[in-house]
């Protein structure tokens, strides 16, 4: 029966500065027999720098190359294990080709290849990529090429002429002749299979090419939020987390340099560093693919080792419930008297109030809900907003409740500038002295076990400017009884399904109205 193992250990090497080196063992069995494959990773470690428990380096950075070589090795050798339940062949059959394979020296090859791309970030000689595939078929075929094409894009490789311009690989792949005779007269004399590193010195003349990826990170940032394509608060996200984070991990790395593969690397880092939740890790992978697309298709880059359709970048959410504050906490909070040192907490809370009774208006919009207009309804004069929303683009005429006009005529029907960060640190103090501080708990995904969680937090921890938006929603969906289309042209969405979202709080609201009807009515009797 046949069996695969990968495993990594330090060997004392003749070296006076580092005599510890790491070595990769591979052992594949059959018939009880391991056909034993080692070879370096290439690096020396000291000691201390290895940590024996784990059998992985302690340096994070490179404990997370380890973990994806080993894990490109059992995908590679589980290839093989399909490759037998395809075909049908029978242990023996099988057994007798992973010898002949071992004495080919094949696993060697692809070993190598392995440590080089992934912990030395080298590539290996075209001549061997061409020979991997060469060794799996008895004769040359449109499919061979075609595998061929794919591991050059998976090598990224790229095909040029004798003047270094790039040829299309798909016409020319199409067009090859399927005999090696004449792939060798007809085809090789015309073109040159070119490693990155020789493409890269083509491509590197264009300055952009060699700027800091963390820095690239900032420039994308700074053309959309020029273009209008992205408020200043959300460029944050990129300049100081995707940027600060990158420049963390790599700063030596440039946009030229981006590959999937890099970008795989740097979430691996993330991962193993960081206690990210499930949904802001899948920040980090939005915005490197939108950095990446922005570097393809408007800056016009040749990354071909850089494909943002790829599942590197698939964003795995979660949902999460979140709290929100019902109408009677909303009034325990307007209710609330400052002292004069204090207008700061007394200004963000009646912009928090404002918003959870004009259709949870977000911080970006707010601005807008300064600009009142009126008209008549049934013989009632009603005040009333007029917001686009800066995201979407819709628009929406909401109708203001008379507290909600005495707050912004408390200001002279002026906005006064606020940051985001400010906003939602002042609302979080005004919930805590408010006294909300009742544990909220969420079933939160672990990324690195890939285990649910429960994490407890202060209720009023978790208060924030979006908690409006989410207010609106359930208290007039949920306690109100508004129909949910009503809700919908207020709150400005176009989705039932988006809409219900925002809804957060129907688990906790059924199961108080269930424990009323059943447990408490019960004890009443």
């Amino acid at each position: 029966m046949k069996s695969f193992k990968v495993n990594f250990k330090l060997q004392h090497v003749s070296s006076a500065t580092k005599p510890i080196q790491v070595i990769l063992s591979l052992g594949t069995k059959y018939n009880g027999k391991y056909l034993t494959v080692e070879k370096s990773t290439g690096m020396s470690l000291l000691e201390n720098e290895w940590d024996a428990s784990r059998r992985l380096p302690r340096n994070s950075s490179l404990a997370t190359k380890f973990i994806r070589l080993e894990e490109s090795v059992q995908d590679w050798l589980n290839e093989l294990s399909l490759e037998q339940e395809e075909e049908e062949l029978s242990d023996e059959q099988f057994g007798i080709r992973i010898a002949g394979l071992h004495q080919r020296k094949y696993f060697h090859l692809m070993l190598e290849d392995k440590i080089k791309r992934i912990i030395e970030g080298k590539i290996t000689e075209q001549n061997l990529m061409v020979k991997q595939v060469m060794d799996l078929y008895a004769r040359p075929s449109k499919e061979v090429y075609t595998d061929i094409m794919i591991m050059m894009r998976n090598f990224n490789y790229s095909i040029v002429d004798s003047t270094g311009k790039l040829v299309d690989m798909e016409k020319f792949f199409s067009n090859i002749p399927f005999t090696p005779e004449e792939m060798t007269t007809a085809s090789q004399k015309r073109i040159i299979i070119q490693q990155p590193s020789v493409q890269n010195e083509l491509i590197r003349q264009d300055e952009r090419y060699s700027i800091p990826f963390y820095q690239y990170v900032i420039d994308v940032a700074n053309k959309k939020v020029l273009r209008e394509l992205l408020q200043k608060e959300g460029a944050g996200d990129y300049k100081q987390k995707l940027s600060a984070q990158f420049k963390l991990w790599n700063e030596k790395i440039t946009i030229g340099d981006m590959t999937d593969d890099i970008a795989a690397e740097f979430f691996f880092w993330l991962k193993d560093t960081h206690d990210f939740s499930a949904n802001y890790f899948a920040n980090f992978k939005k915005w490197m693919k939108s950095v990446l697309r922005w570097a393809k298709l408007e800056d016009k880059l040749q990354l071909p080792g850089v494909e943002t359709e790829n599942l590197v970048y698939q964003q795995n959410k979660e949902k999460v419930s979140f709290p929100y504050l019902t109408e009677e906490m909303l009034q325990v909070l307007i209710n609330m008297q400052f002292d004069p040192s204090e207008k700061h907490l007394e200004y963000t809370r009646d912009l928090f109030y404002l918003a959870s009774y004009t259709g949870g208006l977000t911080f970006g919009d707010l601005s807008q809900a300064f600009h009142v207009q009126s008209r008549n309804v049934e013989g009632h004069k009603v005040n009333y907003i007029s917001v686009t929303r800066n995201k979407t683009g819709v628009k929406a005429e909401i109708p203001l409740m008379d507290s909600v006009y005495e707050i912004l005529k408390k200001y002279n029907f002026k906005f006064k500038e606020i940051t985001n960060q400010h906003y939602n640190r002042n609302i979080q103090r005004i919930c805590e002295i408010a006294e909300f501080k009742d544990d909220f708990v969420q079933t939160r995904l672990n990324i690195k076990t890939k285990t649910q969680q429960p994490i407890t937090t202060p209720f009023y921890q978790l208060i924030g400017s979006h908690t409006a938006r989410r207010n609106f929603c359930t208290n007039f969906f949920y306690h109100r009884k508004m129909e949910a289309s009503l809700i919908m042209q207020f709150s400005q969405h176009t989705k039932l399904e988006s809409f219900l979202n925002y809804v957060k709080a129907s688990a906790n609201i059924k199961f108080d109205e269930f424990a009323k009807r059943v447990v408490i009515s019960e004890r009443m009797e």
